[in-house]
């Protein structure tokens, strides 16, 4: 099942592009619904590479519910960035989620577009999904009208 969910960011595409490639914004937008861990040591300002991470995720930070693979890779050019995460886990068969930024007329258009196939449980999967990326973006606005501070990188992100 495919969703796509959008809002606007008001801060500049470079400021997303920056925040967006770490595991603390991940961690940060996700909070208090899930928590993402790497298998590997990676620290929160960390750039994720272009390659597949396994995390260990955690039901509003506490109940685990397994591994889950991200795999990144990235697409820019003039006035938009894509970062795409082409997961999957044991539950998820497939989590193809992709992230829009594109520069607007007030800032930064974003958009969370994702496929998702997790057999008899995709309904159930998909209806929190779409819970979740709602969430994500309120999390993104309320970040980004701190001026990133939260990630403790106010100044390097702006």
């Amino acid at each position: 099942m495919k969703l796509d969910v959008s809002c606007n960011l008001i801060c500049e595409l470079s400021q997303a592009k920056k925040v967006v490639k770490t595991l603390g914004l991940l961690n940060y937008v996700a909070a208090p619904i899930m928590k993402f861990e790497s298998v590997e040591r990676i620290g929160g300002q960390e750039v994720l590479e272009p390659r597949a991470y396994v995390m260990k995720m955690k039901l509003f930070g506490v109940l685990s519910i397994g591994l889950h693979t991200m795999d990144f890779s990235y697409e820019e050019a003039h006035g938009f960035f894509i970062m795409r995460d082409n997961g999957h886990s044991d539950l998820c068969k497939r989590w193809d989620h992709t992230m829009i930024f594109t520069t607007g007329a007030n800032g930064v258009n974003y958009r969370d577009c994702a496929d998702i196939k997790a057999g008899l449980l995709t309904p159930l999967v998909w209806l929190f999904a779409v819970y979740f990326y709602k969430h994500r973006q309120r999390r993104w606005r309320c970040l980004v009208k701190q001026s990133f501070q939260a990630l403790n990188m106010g100044s390097e992100a702006a």
